[in-house]
Parts: structure tokens; sequence; C-alpha cells
């Protein structure tokens, strides 16, 4: 399968002038790999996995819009040769290195007079590509695989790592990791010179952690895969993931490398259809720029933005190409058949932040020690803060978010001593989008703890009241598209609740006091919430990490 796919490359570089015709068609990249990490002489690499990182570069990196092959060991070996005998990580140095030993061993093989004759004339049949490398490999000493890759390589990456910093306090341990990937391009001159460049250099940061003892810590998942760790190795693959899945985003937002396809026909008023699919790896809701290409009056070609959507339906078109996915606008008008999709990557993940009003509590004045009988706690306002992930390719069901919640909010107790009193609430639920245009409807339940705390300070003692509830909260938000990466959010929810524990304590030590009525505590209210939620590209800490090889969709 991998020879015949390469072969129908080496065809369509044959062909590259009628392919030009096709505006906006996404060509697949050779790209080959240099086999390993580039490690910056200052890091201490000792804790950082290869066997994991190459995991990752495959779940990640090696993504199927690429044909991704491995380099022969005789090239690989002179490069690495070459740059620990230099001790360099500069691009302009390994472009020269990279030059002097596999663009010189790409060029000794198109300089073969039967290979520039196959290339100038082109080969009918896969068969005749085959037979070819299989004689010509031999005579390089390379297996007619090796042969058909270097004649082939097009793209090479060189991942590098300029940071892994280790910290502990007490059991806590945190590593933070920085880096990023080179990508060399292999120009081939009509001449069969080999000239190889950088084309772009990426770079990101992860932070993992983990805590010593705790059970949780000692077994690290990525999707279906368990890996058995120390709480030590934990930290260091939570922040390998992180720097390397952020990666992926920069490497799908290079122009040679990001997707693009024509929009084939009108569905509907909003809904269009393209050739984009899984096979060239995008998943449902992935989101698109939609473009016209022109020409202006000197007839230099311009492209014109014009609309902005997102995949609503993506088909499997590995082996029926004729399948087409479809496509929903966010906004945009007059696209016709022949506009060009954009990709626009992103995480698949959401941070929102909104400013809370909270009404309707009923904390009697009881329930917090020096507050004035004659007052009730029934208010405040504070902060949430909303970390969402799409599920959409994992369940085949679009804009739906797996959401964590958290909240805090200053409650209004309306009294002259030093008296305060808080609520922080963690949940976990589903939000659902339903769009309209730019519109949208947010339809969300979610369940988590709320953690009531009063504190009051009299005659240098404080006195703390606390209860701890369980609570369930259905809410909706009205949604509004400033920006591609941008959402101004309304919403309101409710929150139900009962409570499951309360204390009160004097100078931390729990103390009982008649006075203190903590079983009338009611922590039932209303949210209402104006904020902003963002579409990232990058987060530095590893939230649903372990959920990105689910996808399918």
């Amino acid at each position: 399968m991998v020879k015949r796919i390469v072969c129908i490359a080496l065809s369509m570089l044959l062909t590259w002038s009628a392919l030009l015709a096709q505006q906006g068609e996404y060509q697949r990249k050779s790209v080959s790999s240099l086999g390993s990490v580039l490690v910056h002489p200052s890091v201490y690499s000792g804790a950082f996995d290869q066997s994991f990182f190459d995991d990752l570069i495959k779940e990640y990196i090696e993504v199927p819009r690429f044909d991704f092959n491995q380099l022969t060991d005789k090239s690989l070996q002179q490069f690495w040769r070459q740059v620990r005998g230099q001790g360099t990580m500069s691009a302009r140095s390994l472009e020269q290195i990279l030059q002097q030993t596999v663009g010189q061993e790409i060029a000794r093989i198109l300089k073969d007079p039967d290979i520039q004759e196959a290339r100038r004339a082109g080969l009918e049949y896969e068969s005749d590509w085959l037979r070819l490398a299989r004689i010509k490999g031999k005579d390089y000493g390379l297996t007619e695989e090796q042969l058909i890759i270097l004649m082939n390589s097009a793209y090479l990456y060189l991942p590098y790592l300029s940071k892994m910093e280790r910290t502990q306090e007490k059991d806590d341990i945190s590593y933070e990791i920085e880096g990023g990937i080179y990508w060399f391009q292999v120009h081939i001159s009509a001449q069969d010179e080999v000239d190889i460049q950088l084309v772009e250099s990426g770079s990101r940061g992860g932070i993992g952690s983990a805590v010593v003892g705790v059970k949780n810590y000692q077994k690290f998942s990525l999707g279906n895969r368990d890996y058995v760790v120390s709480e030590n190795q934990y930290a260091v693959y939570d922040a390998m993931q992180t720097w390397v899945k952020n990666l992926s985003v920069v490497m799908k937002g290079i122009p040679n490398f990001s997707l693009s396809a024509q929009v084939v026909q009108k569905l509907s008023a909003n809904t269009y259809s393209s050739n984009l699919g899984r096979r060239e790896g995008v998943h449902l809701d992935d989101a698109f720029f939609i473009n016209e290409i022109f020409e202006d009056s000197k007839g230099n070609q311009k492209t014109k933005r014009v609309g902005y959507g997102r995949l609503i339906k993506n088909v499997d078109n590995t082996q029926h190409p004729e399948r087409l996915s479809e496509l929903k606008l966010f906004y945009g008008s007059r696209i016709m058949p022949g506009a060009v999709l954009q990709e626009n990557p992103r995480l698949g993940m959401e941070i929102a932040a909104n400013l809370v009003y909270i009404e309707d509590m009923d904390i009697p004045a009881s329930a917090i020690y020096g507050v004035s009988p004659y007052h009730k706690i029934s208010g405040g306002v504070g902060l949430n803060v909303d970390l969402s992930y799409n599920l959409a390719p994992i369940i085949g069901i679009t804009q739906t978010y797996l959401e964590t919640r958290i909240n805090w909010i200053s409650l209004a107790t309306n009294n002259s001593l030093d008296v305060s009193a808080d609520l922080y609430s963690v949940s976990l639920g589903l939000h659902k989008k339903l769009w309209l245009g730019r519109l949208a409807l947010g339809l969300q339940a979610a369940a988590g703890i709320d953690l009531f705390g009063g504190e009051a300070e009299q005659n240098d003692k404080t006195y703390t009241s606390s209860v701890m509830a369980l609570g369930a909260k259905p809410g909706a938000k009205a949604i509004f598209l400033l920006s591609p990466s941008l959402q101004l959010t309304a919403g309101i929810s409710r929150h139900y609740t009962f409570n499951i524990s309360s204390g009160f304590y004097v100078d931390g030590e729990e103390f009982y006091y008649s006075g203190c009525d903590l079983a009338k505590v009611n922590l039932d209210r209303t949210h209402l919430e104006l904020g902003f939620n963002w579409i990232i590209k990058s987060f530095p800490i590893n939230f649903y990490g372990w959920l990105d090889p689910l996808k399918k969709y």
C-alpha cells in the first residue's frame, strides 16, 4: 500500500502543471522523519522518553494528510554524526548538514541516467516503477522502498527540545517542556539539482504535574492505551503530550501543510459540499475559511475571504473518494461552487470567562458568627470559568462539549464587622450548541460540588462556617460569533443542591456552637452570566488529553 501511494505521488510530480489548474485542491505531501529529537546542549533529557514521544508523533504529527516515511539508516547516521560533532541547533547549520548528507544521497540517485529518463518520460504502470526501483535499489545498496522514498522526498522534519525543567515542592512534581519542530523542504530543479531549505519552525511548550503517593498518577492514559508509570514519569508524559499537541496545531497552520479544497455544490442556503473527509484527517466541527480566487485588472491573482463555516458531516472517503462531506456556514453570502476552503486549525477546546450575578439564595444570619440577626445572605457577584472539549469527533454529534465549570462568588453580607462569605463550585457536564448563522442557543446540564464558607474576625479569633453540598445545574446561553475565535455569551442557570456536610470552626479547630445553625443553609440559587468564549489554538496544561486518540468522526 505504501509503495502504491508513493508511486502515485511520483506520477503526480510528473504532471504538476496540470494539477495547478485545480485551484484550492490540497496535494498530499511526502514527509520524511530524521529519526530522533535534537536536544539543546543545556537541557538534561534523562527523563525524556523517546518511545512515548514516538507514540505522540504518530498521534499528532504523522496525520493522514501526509505520506510519512523513514529515511535510510545510512543517510540518518551521516546526518546525526555531523550534528553531534558540531553540537549545533541553528537552522542554517542544519540546512547545510542536511544538504551534505540526505541531500547528496538524493542527488546521487536522481542523477542516475536511467532514473532521469524515467522521470522525464513517465512510466504508465505502477509495476514499471517498482521494477525500476528494484533494479536501481540494488545498484545503490537499497531496498525498492528506500529508493522510492529518497526519490520522492519532499519535506523533512526534525523535533527539537530547548527546555525540560523539573520542580518539586513536597509531594508535588511538575515538568515544563519547551521546543518545536524544524520543517525542511527538498527542492529539486529541472536539472535534478537538490536544495534543502527551512520552511517553518514552530515552537510551543507544555506543563505536566503529578503527586507522589497518589495511585491515579501511576497510570497514564492515551485513548485506549495505558502506560504504567511512576509519578515522575506521569508528570513527564503529561508535559510531553501537551507540548506535542500544541505543535500539531502549529504544523496544520503552516501554509504548505494547511488543508484546502473546493466547494463542490450548494446544498441549501447555508450548506455546501466538499471532497475533504476522513482520508485527509479532518474531524467533525473542524472550521474553514471560505475564499474566492480572482484576477485583478492587471492579471494578478487575488484572494478574497467571503465566509466561514464548519464540517457538519464528515464522510469516510478513504475507499470511496467520490463521497462528499458537508459544511455549514457561520457567516458568508453569494458563495458559489469552486470557492476554496482554507483550514483554520484549533485544539478542539474552548475557554469561557463570565461575570456572574446570583440571587435567590437562603443563608440565614445565624450561619455566620457575628452577622446581624436581621440580615440574610441571598446573592453576590463573582467569576465563572469554563473549559470545554468538543466531543463531536468522538461521538459523531456536532457541537457537543464536555465542560468543566469553576465558580467563585463573593456573597454580600452587609455587616459592619470584619465578615466575609464566599461560594465555590466545581462541576462537570455537557453543553450542546444549536447554531443559526452567527447566533446559537447553548443548552447546558452539569453536576458538581458547592462549598460555602463564612468567616468572621473578632477578639483576635477567627470563626469559620462551612457547608458542602452536591448539586445539579441546568442552564441555557445565548451565543453570538464575534470572530472565528471569539464568542459573546449571556446565560442563565438554576442550581439545585442538597447539603452533605457542615461544620463550625474557631481558629481552625472544630467547635460546637449552638448559635450557628448550618442546617438551615440552602445553596439553591439562580445564576446570571455575561462573558466571552475563546476557541483556543494552544493550552499549557494537558486538559482532556486522553480523549484525543478516540476521535474517529
